[in-house]
């Protein structure tokens, strides 16, 4: 995802980071960072991405790629998330039903892509969501889908507490703030202040993160 502050690279296992929340206003760099975590993504055959662009700007290059599937409207992001809850729960039971160890999907085998769902934006889907769905299934995802084998990621340009609440921080433990507009706003991200004196174009602060150099 980038380099240290003495120059060595930050990589991490988003096993181990299952859900994340991303954080810049605009021209902090936090559309590269998406791009960046993207083109990993991507270059894997196991692993399907699911991007949501509320925009329709930020993800349209990926359109028609193999295993990247790009949605852009409020009612398609709740499919989505309700189709992947479905996948989450008959994960589960397969599990169940063949008596495996509970990080089965975890590991590499053909049979089931991992998943990663991305959203930009979530600020304007909130805003969008006029039935108040979202919300909800989005914390019933990231509550129980790390072990089926689907991880999530949250970027906004507004982290306001309608936003980011406390179920979503909840379920969203491993955080990059990059610059933000204000010391609220980091410290709705991080829980302290701070990300609002970043300089901006990429420089970051990782909270609750598990890297490795």
């Amino acid at each position: 995802i980038g380099s240290s502050v003495s120059g060595d690279d930050i990589i991490f296992d988003i096993s181990k980071n299952p859900h994340t929340l991303i954080a810049g206003t605009t021209g902090s760099g936090k559309s590269v960072l998406l791009h960046t975590i993207i083109g990993n993504l991507i270059s894997y055959s196991d692993v399907r991405t699911i991007l949501i662009d509320p925009k329709n700007i930020e993800f349209a290059a990926y359109k028609g790629l193999r295993d990247v599937d790009v949605y852009n409207t409020v009612n398609e992001t709740v499919q989505c998330i309700e189709n992947l809850i479905e996948q989450m729960n008959a994960r589960y039971s397969f599990i169940e039903k063949n008596k495996l160890p509970p990080t089965y999907f975890l590991k590499d085998q053909e049979e089931y892509q991992k998943i990663v769902l991305i959203i930009d934006e979530f600020a304007d889907l909130i805003a969008n969501d006029d039935e108040k769905h979202l919300h909800k299934l989005i914390c019933k995802l990231a509550a129980k889908s790390r072990a089926s084998g689907i991880f999530c990621i949250l970027a906004t340009q507004r982290p306001s507490v309608k936003v980011i609440n406390g179920e979503i921080k909840a379920n969203f433990p491993a955080r990059i703030s990059l610059k933000t507009s204000s010391h609220v706003d980091s410290q709705i991200v991080l829980d302290v202040a701070g990300s609002e004196h970043l300089v901006g174009s990429g420089d970051a602060i990782i909270n609750n993160y598990k890297y490795q150099y």
